[in-house]
């Protein structure tokens, strides 16, 4: 006997996630969007200034000269944090547009695609793209663009498919 038990659940669609410098050069970041992660507003890419945050601390917040209020941070994963949402949440309550997330202690061409459930446009971008990201900064200020379009539908219709084996 199988039967289907109807339920609500907020659904994610991912459509497609862009990283771009825009300055000072030019070069497009391999990047995917963090599942549950919000597109970016008015069905367009935001394009500002980066800031690197360390791990993505209340501190690490509050240390940045200027603040992160409508810029781009990037966040370093750590060995504890495989759970993105907090530091992320800290970058939306300091205004950030969005956030770029890297993993240092894995393949370094390895994207994450963990759960966001954050209010701002979350990407994962490589280790080694962070990398080069960290250079740029060191010289001077980085311009990026990120463009990111999913579908969040709440209350989509969703079923848990039950089966009954009965025994003798």
């Amino acid at each position: 006997e199988v039967t289907m038990e109807p339920f609500k659940l907020v659904s994610w669609d991912y459509r497609s996630a862009s990283v771009e410098i825009t300055s000072p050069v030019t070069q497009n970041i391999r990047a995917r969007s963090m599942a549950n992660s919000p597109s970016t507003p008015n069905g367009g890419a935001v394009e500002s200034e980066l800031v690197f945050v360390g791990l993505g601390r209340t501190q690490d917040y509050e240390n940045v000269p200027g603040g992160v209020e409508g810029k781009i941070v990037l966040i370093e994963r750590s060995v504890v944090m495989w759970y993105t949402t907090p530091s992320v949440r800290e970058a939306a309550y300091h205004g950030a547009a969005a956030a770029l997330v890297y993993n240092p202690y894995r393949d370094p061409e390895a994207l994450n695609v963990d759960t966001a459930h954050n209010d701002i446009p979350t990407l994962s971008i490589t280790g080694n793209d962070a990398a080069y990201l960290k250079e740029l900064l060191e010289e001077g200020p980085v311009q990026v663009k990120v463009d990111v379009d999913n579908a969040i539908t709440e209350n989509a219709d969703a079923y848990a498919v039950c089966g009954f084996i009965y025994g003798s």
